[in-house]
């Protein structure tokens, strides 16, 4: 097998007739973007062919430059392999052996704009409307779009989280009473410690007592 790279016109390059891949016209309108933004993109990954300028991998980049309107690519030119090796390859080219770490999208790659370049990400972080009516856009980052990441697992020695944490001082939040919550500090209490009037998700049902061994709206068993 030998390789040689060098620059071709579109005009020599032949798309595969068998490639078993296709695209879609959102995701080729994203390519064609990706590619504008990041032209450099084809230097670092070149489109490959075989000795008669079929191509065994990027025909979806080489119908995106055509729709650009560009004349010539750098492409990788393959010599040598057997018709089952350029089967093979074609095959092995185009799948996905690996998978995202979820967490480490949303935490370290949250700034950029993940589903424009053609990441498959959860269906909640594309729609986090939900069901209320409120369209699917599928683009920008994720921390735009949700404040902060739509991460799992929380490291709160980040800057952002340090900083939301201080606002919500300043604000005189009290975390460690949720949402809500209505604190009675007149001392009246047991032994004058603060006593909540309301419980800290902000319902109008009482508090448990535990002093009491029971639930704080006297349904359901003794706690014990």
């Amino acid at each position: 097998m030998e390789i040689t790279t060098k620059k071709l016109k579109l005009s020599q390059i032949k798309p595969n007739p068998t490639n078993p891949r296709k695209i879609g016209k959102v995701e080729m309108e994203r390519l064609v973007k990706s590619l504008q933004d990041f032209p450099e993109m084809l230097e670092l990954r070149e489109i490959i062919v075989d000795e008669n300028n079929i191509i065994l991998g990027g025909n979806m980049r080489y119908r995106a430059l055509k729709q650009i309107g560009e004349k010539e690519c750098i492409a990788k030119i393959v010599t040598g392999l057997t018709v089952d090796q350029k089967r093979e390859f074609i095959i092995k080219d185009n799948s996905a052996f690996g998978q995202y770490d979820m967490d480490a999208l949303a935490n370290l790659w949250s700034d950029l704009p993940l589903a424009d370049w053609g990441v498959d990400l959860p269906e909640d972080w594309l729609n986090p409307g939900g069901g209320d009516g409120g369209q699917q856009t599928g683009s920008g980052n994720l921390a735009d779009r949700f404040g902060v990441p739509p991460f799992s697992v929380l490291n709160a020695r980040e800057g952002w989280w340090q900083d939301r944490k201080a606002a919500w001082i300043a604000l005189g939040i009290k975390s460690e009473l949720g949402r809500g919550g209505v604190v009675n500090d007149s001392g009246s209490g047991d032994h004058g410690k603060p006593q909540f009037l309301s419980e800290p998700g902000g319902s109008a049902r009482p508090a448990c007592d535990y002093s009491k061994k029971q639930r704080g709206d006297g349904r359901g068993r003794p706690i014990t």
